[in-house]
């Protein structure tokens, strides 16, 4: 009864999680709104059908023209979670019961680690509710990346402090694996994130003269710890870094990317006040309106009562581990803010933090900035409340409230809620009283006033819809029989967007509807149809390159001539109509009842398998986007290191080869080639490293054509043409992570031995 009591605050918090996804687990209803289905719903499906085929999901040609979707990482095929959950679920239950679970695992991290630096039960709940059911831990649960990562970086909190409290070499080694484990859930800028967050705990506590006596009286077990976490944690996930690091190479990002920047004010807001608009004013008022100005935030810990127990931990730095977590809770803060904060300006000016240049937002900063926030809530809740009287900090706090004041009213808008300050006045009250009463229990009101306020304010952060909402739209008709392999789709609208509005309108199961019917990506992944574009982040530099070209063409038919466009060339037979171009020159093949999905079609786009008996060679992919536009239709441009690979084909054009498919999945291409002279066999997908090819069983080279697809050359006469995906950086990572699991086994056994004799 006793340990039921203890777990009473944390059972608050998951009942609370509970009632938020009460549609869900009562009625069955589901998630569509945020990058659900856009995003979230196509990976499962993706990884669904790998596991049916008992492979790993290496390749998809249904997005980007042809990509390395596990490289990715995106899709999580090496999380345990996401591999359950595709297994046990359909798509569409499963992106919903994924989030479920992932918020109940957050609060049970951040419970640990709040109780790992000392918190006692009540204090503990305060840090898992301001956690998990804040506006942005509650806003990321529609993107399955944002989440799994999210979810791990309580847990990495907690085995490090763990660590630094035992040191031994079984929590070195669980660090490791939580570590792994957030690599491998797909969104590296959270896994970075906590990866300054930690470095500058474990710095602190090398400057925190009583943790530096505890480390330096071990100082062998010291040295193992820092080195193996790290190294360890790298060697378990190389089946999913390595070939992370070969995508990033051959990347967009590579050069670095345009940052997304909003105004500290909108971040400011965000940490005081939850701010939700279930009419969808701010769309009937349009952003440039001043009233709708007042709404726009960055959803954050939307707390007042959160905010001021987290600073009020400045009251209690000799505290173990307060100090620490006060500076790294403020870096990440400041690197969420981005260009609005002088300490963002000076490291990414000075380059102090390798990789900060290659993420498009630093928003993601503020998801382990708010684990931070959290425990210092949670840590300076329980010093409040172990203090033998109240007046001393009662007058502390009021000075600190007092300091904020400037900040709630500069952020301040008709649109908060009065309920916003209930918690605080609460914790007020409990205060004044504590100084007359001092054994108020004033850990337990403080979890009690934010779990009033998550009741007032957040429990309803999105609605949930039927799961038939989510059906085929007849536009996939368009790519009835062989076309659904032979063609690719082009999205020129943003009809997407309409599924990513405010998440309780009415307007986000209209929005699904007109998504999916303009075959958005990667929604259109779900019904097996490829397109040119893609909803993940590391699209390959190459795909990039042709983008604004495609759209020149596609709005002005006299650029190019039909046959020898892009378009034509990458097999993209049909395309959306909207706000990025509307197709001039092409007949419209699908148009939806109310006019908001117009579909046009290419008529000369060319299959995506196909031979060639002409050749051209360049030296890259720039160079091939040149020649593609003075060459003819029937010419092949080939990237090759000199003209010596294309000699080999016919000097003039013939007959093509004859084709017959015999294996075709997302990995694996074989084809039957009947020549009657030198040529190429060519398929519109993107070429990659691991791409092999082999010609009558012999390996031949694989070479990048027409700037997003692959060649292979053949001679005259009968041949088999076998294309495998096969990355040697997948080989490698495996055998690192086995060697990492390996060596995180052996740290177990051997702090067991070392246990065992000293307890003999």
């Amino acid at each position: 009864m006793r340990r039921l009591a203890a777990l009473s605050p944390l059972l608050l918090c998951l009942g609370l999680i509970t009632a938020v996804y009460a549609p869900f687990v009562l009625e069955g209803k589901v998630q569509i709104h945020g990058d659900g289905v856009a995003f979230s719903v196509p990976m499962l499906h993706l990884l669904k059908q790998s596991l049916a085929r008992g492979e790993l999901p290496l390749w998809t040609e249904l997005a980007y023209g042809g990509h390395p979707v596990f490289a990715e990482s995106q899709i999580g095929a090496l999380n345990p979670l996401n591999v359950a959950i595709a297994w046990l679920f359909d798509p569409l239950t499963g992106h919903t019961a994924y989030h479920f679970v992932a918020l109940l695992l957050s609060a049970c991290g951040m419970w640990l680690l709040a109780r790992e630096l000392g918190a006692r039960p009540a204090a503990a709940g305060v840090g898992a509710i301001a956690l998990v059911l804040s506006p942005l831990w509650l806003g990321t649960q529609n993107n399955l990346t944002i989440s799994a990562a999210s979810m791990c970086v309580p847990w990495l909190l907690w085995s490090f402090e763990r660590w630094l409290r035992t040191l031994r070499p079984r929590d070195a080694a669980l660090f490791a694996l939580v570590g792994a484990l957030a690599v491998c859930s797909g969104y590296p800028q959270i896994v970075h994130g906590t990866g300054v967050y930690i470095a500058l705990r474990g710095l602190c506590a090398l400057l925190d003269a009583t943790e530096r006596a505890r480390l330096r009286a071990a100082p062998a077990l010291t040295a193992f710890g820092l080195a193996a976490m790290p190294v360890l944690a790298g060697l378990i996930a190389a089946a999913q870094l390595l070939p992370l690091a070969e995508l990033t190479q051959l990347s967009y990002r590579q050069q670095g990317v345009a940052l997304f920047e909003a105004p500290a004010t909108w971040y400011l807001r965000g940490l005081f006040y939850s701010l939700y608009d279930p009419a969808d004013a701010v769309f009937a008022a349009g952003p440039g309106d001043a009233h709708a100005q007042q709404f726009m935030h960055f959803n954050l810990s939307g707390s007042i009562a959160v905010c001021l127990l987290a600073a009020a931990a400045v009251l209690f730095v000799r505290a173990r581990g307060v100090l620490a977590h006060l500076v790294a809770t403020a870096v990440l803060l400041n690197l969420g803010f981005g260009s609005s904060s002088p300490l963002w300006q000076f490291v990414h000016e000075h380059g102090l933090l390798p990789g900060l240049d290659r993420f498009r937002a630093m928003s993601a900063y503020f998801n382990v900035a708010l684990c931070g926030i959290a425990l210092l809530a949670a840590l300076a809740t329980e010093r409040l409340a172990a203090a033998p009287t109240g007046r001393h900090n009662a007058w502390l706090l009021g000075a600190l409230a007092a300091a904020c004041v400037p900040l709630l009213v500069r952020t301040y808008s008709d649109w908060v809620s009065a309920w916003q300050f209930l918690a605080p006045a609460v914790l007020a009250l409990a205060l004044l009283a504590r100084t007359r009463v001092p054994r108020l229990p004033l850990a337990v009101i403080a979890c009690g006033a934010l779990a009033l306020e998550v009741f007032a304010l957040r429990l309803q952060p999105f609605l949930f819809h039927a799961p038939e909402l989510l059906r085929e739209p007849p536009s996939t008709a368009l790519y009835a029989g062989d076309r659904r392999e032979d063609f690719r789709h082009f999205d020129g609208s943003v009809l997407v967007l309409y599924a990513q509005q405010n998440a309780l309108s009415g307007r986000v199961a209209g929005g699904l509807g007109h998504s999916i019917e303009a075959l958005t990506p990667t929604a259109c992944v779900l019904w097996g149809i490829a397109s040119i574009h893609g909803g993940m982040a590391l699209d390959l530099a190459r795909r990039r390159l042709i983008e604004q070209p495609m759209i020149d063409e596609i709005a002005d038919p006299a650029l190019r001539a039909a046959g020898t466009r892009l378009i034509d060339a990458l097999s993209v037979r049909y395309l959306t109509a909207g706000a990025i171009v509307v197709p001039q020159g092409m007949p419209v093949a699908y148009r939806s009842a109310d006019d908001a999905v117009v579909i046009f079609e290419n008529p000369r786009a060319l299959q995506k398998l196909r031979a060639y008996t002409r050749a051209r060679a360049v030296p890259d992919a720039t160079s091939a986007l040149a020649a593609l536009a003075d060459t003819a239709p029937d010419t092949l441009i080939v990237e090759c290191p000199d003209a010596a690979c294309v000699q080999q084909s016919a000097p003039s054009a013939g007959p093509p080869a004859t084709l017959r498919i015999r294996e075709r999945t997302p990995t694996r291409l074989v084809v039957d080639v009947q020549a009657v002279q030198p040529g190429w066999l060519f398929v519109a997908d993107a070429n990659y490293p691991g791409w092999r090819a082999r010609l009558d069983g012999e390996a031949v080279p694989v070479r990048s054509a027409q700037v997003l697809g692959k060649a292979v050359a053949h001679g005259a006469g009968s041949h088999r043409v076998e294309l495998r995906f096969a990355p040697r950086s997948l080989q490698l990572g495996l055998g690192g992570s086995v060697l990492g699991l390996a060596l995180a086994l052996a740290a177990v056994a051997l702090d067991r031995g070392r246990s065992a004799a000293t307890n003999r």
